[in-house]
């Protein structure tokens, strides 16, 4: 009877340690907006075209190459990399200015009276403690 009474706290014991593992996991992890997605796509593709160019280097070092070829090829490259440097920077400001309208949105809803001496305090980046 003893020992049914051990197996049957310890099956207790086992289930509550174990339970939490049986569930699905959950993390608070923000929704991507497009522009991210977008802006990680361009990263990736950059990163390839920059890998090319340090292969070209080395095949034209290594004299796989010739002049002519390595110049154009490196010429397109880099005219590929640059073009999507503008474009990530681009699509960051724009993220910038998605961000900071959203701020505006949270900051609109806010009831609070400020007077105008306040806000030109703090806009001043002085406030006087009373």
């Amino acid at each position: 009877m003893m020992t049914l009474a051990f197996v049957i706290v310890g099956l207790a014991a086992l289930f509550y340690t174990l339970e939490p593992l049986m569930h699905e996991k959950f993390a608070w992890v923000e929704e991507e907006s497009e522009i991210d997605e977008e802006i990680r796509t361009l990263e990736a593709e950059k990163k390839i075209y920059l890998k090319a160019l340090k292969d070209i280097d080395f095949e034209h070092a290594s004299e796989k190459i010739n002049l002519n070829d390595y110049e154009d090829l490196k010429v397109h490259y880099r005219t590929k990399v640059a073009y999507l440097m503008d474009s990530i920077e681009e699509l960051e400001l724009e993220l910038e200015e998605e961000e900071g309208e959203d701020a505006q949105y949270d900051e609109e809803g806010d009831d609070t009276q400020y007077s105008d001496e306040d806000e030109r305090a703090v806009k001043d980046n002085r406030y006087d403690e009373e």
